[in-house]
């Protein structure tokens, strides 16, 4: 393009604002489709509470504060969300500040009444996206160009580079770790691909203490509290990252698990607020006296006004009787100088006494209400305080858009954990807190986002991953870097990972020798890998209520070779099922056998992504008459079978076990991931028939 002169021109750049414009009516269009999907096909949960305590008194236009015990942790309660708690067949609106292990404070607007009976806590998933789009819909009204990073984020501009010499020393890190760690540092947008094993978290942990070095504020998200957790354990393993989270600037904000509580805010404000706590404790001691003293004089008002009308004649003395007053509310009441004073008193004299021991102990209490209320703000601006000041904050992407404490702030560094499963709203909000960088950490091969809609709209607004959005061939775009030495699989499980979903990328910082003895333990001693062939042996039925499978033969055969591992002593067991019906199955068969959770975890793929064991056993389920599932051999949008199983198989230290019917699975999808994954097995492992 040139001017009238012939000058060369620059292009044009985006208009900001129809971009801003188009990206919140996509996300608000979506949240609207799957909010009413998550209504239809999930609807509320319940949460069993119980011992309901009055914290702090409210009135007027302040709420009162309550804090229930729950009998097991509820991942899904997050501080800030609002639910209902349920007391007999009332309602009361209430806004969680805490959430604890197995304790939980709330606000309420309204007064609720002691209970014996049963209380729930009622928490509507939906209303987790009508706040993810209120705070979208807050971004409509922010300068534009505070959205840049994010629209780097989503490839809508290209990154700005800036060269930073490096203030640490990263001597651990092997040479795809330091690339990605250079790359990040002088990108204004940088995509960090880490493949299972990659030490993707060891790298991300030095990454974030060069930031740290460099004097930024940082904001690590991601969409659970266990991939936050991972990365403040990767920083603890380092002894610059011990020292950042004992100095006090690193807040954890959710529900972190119980190691992780001393960095919530409102443990932190209460370790420098020793005195508030110590005065709340003994105003709270003193309300309780109060109130009991003020029910005994209630109850002593009654009686005097009961006995204070036309007085009788005492038909012998001719004077007038004076009614014996109560010994045991004169006793909770009075103390005992008080109680002989009344007892002297006679008449109109007695109740006027009693009258204005009642307006005292109600202005007492008012008083005492307002001094806890005052206490209890004083804490929470404390802890706003201590968020608004840390130079490291964590929190899940649910926290971003609901957090009060977060609201109005922003970071020099935002880095997005486990970035492929998170939702690209809250992705956007999350990219958007960020002053002058965006770190992407993830891999585009394993779990995808998760929704309910099937809706064409939401699948590709809300659920694709942001790797295929702005970087739609991760092997070749500037914008990734790949780590590519995995520090977790025996070389032949590596092998079959790599060639089957990574283009052969990978290579092994772990020998065989390393994992020897796991591979020589039972079941199928001196393999790594093993195709257990089930062809003809067993049958898939469909499980009622649909659409879920199980395969009773196979369930049984998994059991014996979770059997033969426990006793060879295997450290580490998992067992991965594409079915949640064939899941409990297995665990009832293991059951059967004496052996519980606590020895063997079964589950669905969606419950392992970050973890590792040194077995892991797949159990395909599926054969003949049926297809194969949409989660092993999916090709509609948003099933991303190759990714589930690439999870699946990835979790696998020495030992690996697929459970399959092979001439089934070459027949029904020859060119699936997953008969790749058999044929690779059969090829480099062991094949044997169903125990």
């Amino acid at each position: 393009m040139s001017d009238s002169a012939g000058h060369p021109q620059a292009a044009p750049g985006p208009d900001f604002n129809d971009l801003r414009r188009r990206f919140l009516a996509s996300f608000q269009k979506a949240l609207t489709l799957e909010s009413e999907a998550v209504r239809q096909r999930l609807g509320p949960a319940e949460i069993p509470v119980r011992g309901l305590l009055e914290l702090v008194p409210g009135g007027a236009a302040r709420a009162w504060v309550y804090r229930v015990d729950l009998s097991a942790r509820a991942d899904t309660l997050i501080p800030d969300m609002e639910c209902r708690l349920r007391l007999g067949t009332t309602e009361a609106l209430v806004s969680l500040l805490t959430v604890e292990a197995t304790t939980v404070t709330f606000q309420s607007r309204e007064p609720l009444p002691p209970s014996g009976q049963d209380l729930w806590l009622v928490v509507y998933p939906w209303f987790l996206y009508e706040r993810l789009g209120e705070a979208l819909a807050a971004l409509a009204q922010t300068p534009v160009a505070s959205l840049r990073r994010a629209f780097m984020a989503f490839g809508c501009l290209p990154p700005e580079y800036h060269v930073q010499r490096l203030a640490l020393r990263h001597d651990g890190l092997n040479r795809g770790q330091g690339m990605a760690l250079g790359n990040c540092m002088k990108s204004s947008c940088a995509f960090v691909w880490g493949p299972p094993g990659t030490g993707k978290t060891t790298m991300l942990a030095r990454l974030l203490l060069e930031l740290l070095a460099h004097g930024q504020r940082l904001l690590v998200t991601s969409n659970t509290n266990a991939a936050v957790d991972q990365v403040l354990r990767a920083l603890q393993r380092t002894s610059e990252g011990a020292t950042w989270l004992a100095s006090g600037q690193t807040v954890r904000l959710g529900s972190p698990d119980a190691e992780w509580q001393v960095l919530t805010p409102r443990r932190l404000a209460e370790q420098r607020a020793a005195v508030i706590l110590a005065r709340q404790s003994h105003l709270r001691s003193r309300r309780h006296h109060l109130h009991s003293r003020r029910a005994a004089t209630a109850e002593l008002h009654r009686h005097l006004q009961a006995a204070h009308g036309p007085r009788q004649i005492d038909l012998f003395s001719g004077r007038t009787q004076t009614p014996e007053l109560p010994r045991g509310p004169l006793a909770a009441a009075l103390s005992p100088a008080l109680a002989k004073g009344l007892d002297s008193l006679v008449g109109g004299a007695r109740l006027a006494f009693v009258e204005r021991r009642l307006d005292r102990l109600d202005r007492v209490l008012n008083a005492t209400d307002k001094a806890l209320l005052d206490l209890h703000q004083g804490l929470d601006d404390q802890e706003r305080h201590l968020v608004h000041n840390a130079r490291l904050v964590l929190a899940t992407t649910t926290a971003v858009s609901i957090n009060r404490f977060l609201h109005a702030e922003s970071f020099d560094t935002v880095v997005i954990e486990e970035a492929g499963m998170v939702v690209l709203p809250a992705l956007f909000l999350s990219a958007a807190r960020a002053l002058s960088k965006v770190v992407i950490v993830g891999d585009p091969l394993q779990l995808p986002a998760i929704v309910q809609s099937q809706d064409p709209f939401v699948l590709r607004a809300m659920a694709r991953s942001i790797f295929a959005v702005a970087a739609p061939n991760p092997f070749t775009s500037p914008l990734v870097s790949m780590l590519d030495e995995q520090y977790r699989m025996h070389p032949v499980i590596g092998d079959i990972v790599s060639r089957v979903f990574y283009r052969g990328r990978l290579r092994h910082a772990v020998t065989a020798a390393d994992l020897q003895h796991i591979v020589l333990a039972a079941p199928y001693a001196g393999s790594p890998v093993v195709l257990v062939d089930t062809a003809g042996h067993s049958a898939c039925i469909a499980a009622e209520p649909g659409p879920s499978r199980y395969n009773e033969r196979s369930a049984r055969a998994v059991a014996e070779l979770v059997r033969q591992a426990v006793r060879a002593e295997v450290q580490s067991i998992a067992v991965i099922t594409p079915y949640a019906a064939q899941a409990r199955t297995i665990r009832g068969c293991l059951q059967s056998l004496g052996i519980g959770p606590e020895r063997v975890e079964c589950r669905t793929v969606h419950r392992f992504q970050g973890n590792e064991r040194d077995l892991i056993i797949l159990d395909t389920v599926d054969t003949a008459p049926f297809a194969p599932g949409v989660l092993l051999a999916g090709k509609r949008p948003g099933a991303a079978a190759a990714n589930l199983l690439n999870v699946a198989i990835s979790r696998a230290r020495g030992k690996l076990i697929v459970l399959a019917d092979r001439a089934y699975f070459q027949r029904a999808c020859p060119r699936a991931a997953i008969t790749q994954i058999v044929e690779e097995c059969a090829t480099h492992g062991a094949v044997a028939p169903l125990p």
